[in-house]
């Protein structure tokens, strides 16, 4: 794993419990480890779509649950404003 540290503006780089410098790499090498960083911003932030999307299928399908329970789909008020919108 790669991680990031600033020390006094100078950027530490850990690789494999070892620090570097950007100055002890090479610019290809330090590209790799650009890539590295934004790869894992952008996997957090999937992570943090992904939950949030699990979270609305979850709510969705509760609700859908309690419809189909009711005796009529028109009891529901949300339903109801969501379908005047299509």
């Amino acid at each position: 794993m790669i991680e990031q540290q600033e020390q006094k503006k100078e950027v530490i780089i850990n690789i494999e419990n070892k620090e570097y410098t950007k100055e002890d790499l090479t610019q290809q090498q330090f590209y790799f480890v650009q890539q590295i960083r934004s790869c894992q911003i952008k996997a957090a932030d999937l992570r943090l779509q992904l939950n949030q999307l699990m979270m609305a299928e979850k709510g969705f399908t509760e609700e859908l649950r309690k419809t189909i329970n009711e005796s009529s789909v028109d009891n529901n008020p949300m339903l109801d404003e969501a379908l005047k919108d299509e």
